[in-house]
């Protein structure tokens, strides 16, 4: 949440040449006498990967950094030649020059001088980060270099000279050390400075800290790379074991050094002037209110509403802070800025407070690094008020009375201070307020299966309400709904918006978004019993599982996210009045695990369930000898992971009858609503989704004509491949093969995929077209893609042509060749089952596809009629219970069992069965017939 100021490891070209050397054109010259150039022989330029050399050699002497860059590389293809035939070089002309040195093809042992062949550079004065409201000042010099071809080596040599007006004579050299798997046939890193000179050096992690030469009055560390594979990090470490290795070369002696450097440009002595505007807000403030720290909240929130964000590095801007009077009238600066303007209105109101310097994401490095502005990238205040540390971001946004209190996570700071400071440490304190908070109310008294209504608000506080401020205001209702949905599909998953609101609240640092809508069903069926995992509760996912198994991170700590807050206040209303619904899992919650705290409170009531859970979590580390004991106790959390079971006799979509139109009419009503909606809008923009939820709605309570009607409405508005064939399946359904052919034929029609040729095949195959289908179907035969589903359409066609050891001979021919392929496994103890074919290989192979396919419900039930065909009517029953305790509306199954429990004596059950599939499924009778299969 907060825009970081980065003027230090994200700009390494900080010293150089005083201002009077600028120059906003490069220049053409050797490369300094100190400079030792790499020779690049034959036997290299043959041996080396695509970088030959990537050498960078730096000079620091009179405050001054020189920085000579040379870099050969070789274009190996027609891509590399696009990508990587023009050269680049960045600098900083209010800080130094760029010194073109060399610009070189190298080719067959030939050696093209680009330069002098005319060639020049070409300096592109466009702020390459504008976008991200960054002026760096920095200019790129480019050159498509002329006459390059594939297998040539093109090589740029050139120096940038620097200083920074903020440091004075101190100087400061921050090089990464490529490692491991990076390809070069020669890099290194060389930085010299005098003899006697006051310079602090630095290598790692990870590597060895160079011993200076001494030549010619010039003491230089070299560190040559690639070097080894530094050790794997697990990811949640702290980000200082994560660090890439680094050499560091400064003239800083100590941290306190580095803060009384900076300090000489964050005084505020007489920079509010009496009677001017920010004199003004602060007048206003002190009326307002005697208390300091609510005078603090007010003065940093003009700094964050008031000011704009804009990274200035123009003029010094890099470490020097536009003035408070400037960045007034301008109405825009950047960390230095907002942090100095809010540094002169908290001593004005006589507030204790100093800029801090930190880095945004790696400050717990910063006790490890060599002391030096470059390993910071942002500024914020620190004020002292009642004995407490606050800790102030005028870049960040949403700060209040009641969470000034917190602390941002950049772990160190180093206080800007005249007379020095050392690092100190930015010490957690609790949040005692969500950042997030969902109330949530779930309607789901229809059924388990059954669409759900909802009604949501959720409300985010402080920055990340804030970053949301803009999407709000935004004029397009299009954009303003898509962001209310996204929001609540985050929550819910898959669901449909009614109503909603969005507002934000300028005093409270508040977004509150507001929904009605419907949402999928989400009870998931296991063994005969419906189980639903509750949407919204913030520690659902909690987990805990660091992996420090290695030896190497055996003592590598684990870095918890945060700090945050997150409270989730959640109702339901149970369908059958609540009858016979249970708890699962741990209803009541006071749990600290891993730096978390979980609490929740849940209970059902009648009718109604209802949870509050809270969330919380503080940007800690935990020890490494900690980390046993906090994995139990994650791990028993987990185990109690809390749910809702339904009872075994809870009401189904097919149970639905006349008198269920009360239960039905909050959803009818939500229906009509997103039916009349779109209804409204421009005939191109119509999505007639409230048609298709009503008619799958519909076609769940086996109201056929309802739901034929429905999808019937629905492709008048938007006709789709996807509407027909769902229409062509209700078609199916009851017997209407000729309307199901038709719309298949018009799927097709839309979208003419082998998917959708193949299911025009299968419905010509049930209105005894079976030369036709097999004709169309042999057309995706030798797809590769859709083989495996063409044969298994052909299979059944041939099976119902009346030539099914035809289809069991193509079967097992493909599995031949697709050993082990769920579907076709699946599809061969199916045909041997239905068509009563091969009995002695039978359950062997239905038993392999069961085992292949991991018991899933529609094998069971082909395994269930082998053992049918076998007469073993006992081990028939106990497949289709197994099938049917996952999925219990599966019509075919349920008329099969109805018939094997006939057979076994029990009539009444088995007679509900038969009664209950063909109410689902009308046309299970008919299919079953085919195989000679009657029921009672």
């Amino acid at each position: 949440m907060t825009r970081a100021c980065r003027f230090g490891l994200m700009t390494l070209l900080l010293c150089g040449a005083a201002p009077a050397l600028a120059g906003g054109e490069p220049l053409y010259d050797a490369p300094p006498a100190w400079v030792q150039p790499v020779e690049l022989t034959a036997k290299q330029l043959a041996a080396a990967p695509t970088i030959v050399l990537l050498d960078t050699q730096k000079r620091l002497e009179g405050g001054k950094v020189w920085d000579y860059s040379d870099l050969a590389y070789r274009i190996d293809n027609p891509d590399t030649l696009t990508a990587a035939g023009t050269l680049s070089a960045s600098w900083i002309p209010d800080k130094g020059d760029l010194i073109v040195n060399r610009v070189e093809i190298l080719r067959g042992g030939q050696v093209v001088d680009v330069l002098k062949e005319g060639a020049k550079f070409i300096v592109l004065r466009r702020e390459a980060q504008l976008e991200q409201r960054s002026i760096d000042g920095m200019l790129t010099a480019t050159m498509a270099v002329p006459g390059l071809r594939v297998g040539d080596v093109l090589r740029l040599a050139y120096t940038t000279v620097q200083a920074d007006q903020a440091l004075g004579d101190k100087v400061q050299s921050l090089d990464a050390l490529p490692a491991g798997k990076f390809a070069v046939g020669s890099g290194r890193v060389r930085v010299s400075w005098p003899e006697g000179a006051p310079m602090k050096w630095q290598a790692g992690p990870g590597v060895a800290t160079p011993q200076p030469v001494l030549k010619d009055g010039f003491e230089t560390v070299e560190i040559a790379y690639p070097l080894p594979d530094q050790p794997d990090m697990p990811m949640d470490a702290p980000p200082r074991f994560r660090r890439p290795p680094l050499l560091q070369v400064g003239s800083f002696t100590s941290w306190a050094e580095v803060s009384r450097t900076l300090a000489k440009h964050f005084g505020t002595e007489g920079s509010i002037a009496k009677g001017g505007e920010i004199a003004g807000k602060i007048a206003g403030i002190e009326q307002q209110t005697a208390d300091p720290l609510t005078r603090a909240a007010l003065a940093l929130r003009i700094v964050q509403d008031d000011i704009s964000y804009l990274a200035n590095g123009l003029d010094g801007g890099n470490y020097i802070p536009q003035r408070p009077a400037d960045t007034w009238k301008l109405r825009y600066g950047d960390c230095k800025a907002k942090s100095l303007l809010l540094l002169a209105m908290l001593r004005e109101m006589g507030i204790q407070a100093d800029a801090v310097a930190v880095h945004h994401s790696d400050g717990d490095s910063a006790p490890e690094l060599l002391p030096m502005p470059a390993d910071f990238d942002h500024v914020i205040v620190r004020a002292q008020i009642g004995g407490e540390t606050y800790w102030l971001d005028g870049t960040s946004s949403g700060s209040r009375l009641w969470n000034i209190g917190e602390v941002p996570p950049f772990r160190y700071a180093l206080p800007v201070t005249k007379d020095g400071s050392d690092l100190v440490p930015m010490v957690q304190r609790p949040v005692t307020h969500p950042d997030q908070t969902l109330k949530l109310v779930l309607d789901q008294s229809a059924g388990v299966d059954m669409m759900a209504l909802y009604d949501a608000t959720i409300e985010v506080y402080g920055p990340v309400g804030a970053s949301i401020r803009s999407m709000i205001a935004q004029p397009s209702e299009q954009a303003r709904r898509t962001f209310a949905e996204r929001a609540l599909g985050s929550v819910l998953g898959q669901s449909n918006l009614l109503d909603y609101s969005l507002a934000y609240d300028e005093d409270g640092a508040k977004a509150t978004i507001t929904a009605r809508g419907l949402t999928m069903p989400m009870w998931q069926f296991e063994r005969g019993t419906a189980r639903e995992a509750l949407p919204g509760l913030p520690a659902s996912g909690f987990a805990f599982s660091p992996d420090r198994a290695r030896p190497a991170w055996k003592d590598v700590p684990v870095q918890m996210a945060g700090p945050f807050v997150m409270d989730t206040d959640l109702t339901v209303k149970l369908p059958d009045g609540g009858r016979n619904y249970t708890l699962q899992g741990r209803e009541v919650v006071n749990s600290e695990i891993a730096g978390a705290t979980i609490t929740r409170d849940a209970a059902i009531a009648g009718d109604t369930l209802k949870v509050k859970e809270r969330l919380s979590s503080t940007m800690t580390e935990i020890d490494p000898a900690a980390l046993p004991a906090e994995k139990a106790k994650a791990a028993r959390f987990a185990g109690g992971k809390l749910s809702v079971l339904a009872p075994a006799d809870a009401r189904r979509s097919w149970d639905a009858g006349p008198a269920d139109g009360k239960r039905y009419a909050a959803l009818e009503a939500a229906f009509a609503q997103l039916i009349a909606e779109d209804a409204k809008k421009d005939p191109k923009d119509r999505d007639a989704a409230g048609y298709m939820l009503r008619s799958a709605f519909r076609f769940q309570t086996l109201d056929w004509d309802g739901a034929i009607a429905d999808m019937t409405a629905g492709i008048a508005v938007q006709p789709s491949a996807a509407a027909y064939l769902t229409r062509a399946h209700y078609y199916g359904e009851i017997g209407r093969y000729a309307e199901a052919l038709a719309d298949t034929r018009a799927a097709f029609e839309l979208d003419p995929s082998p998917a959708n040729g193949i299911a025009e095949a299968s419905a010509l195959a049930q209105l005894g077209k079976y030369d036709e289908a097999l004709e169309l179907v042999d057309t995706y035969q030798d797809d590769a893609e859709n083989r495996v589903s063409a044969v298994s359409a052909k299979a059944e066609i041939l099976g119902m042509a009346g030539k099914p050891a035809d289809a069991l001979a193509l079967l097992d021919q493909v599995l031949a060749e697709r050993p082990g392929d769920p579907g076709l496994l699946n599809g061969v103890c199916w045909t041997m089952g239905a068509w009563n074919l091969e009995q002695d290989k039978l359950l062997q192979q239905c038993t392999k596809a069961v085992e292949n396919a991991e018991w899933a419900p529609p094998v069971l039930d082909s395994r269930a009629m082998a053992y049918f065909r076998l007469g073993r009517l006992q081990d028939a029953l106990a497949d289709y219970n197994a099938a049917l305790s996952n999925e219990p509306g599966l019509a075919p199954t349920l008329y099969m069992r109805g018939i094997v429990r006939t057979r076994l004596g029990d009539k009444d059950a088995g007679g509900k069965d038969i009664a209950q599939a063909l109410r689902i499924s009308p046309a299970v009778k008919a299919t079953y017939a085919r195989y000679g299969i009657e029921a009672p």
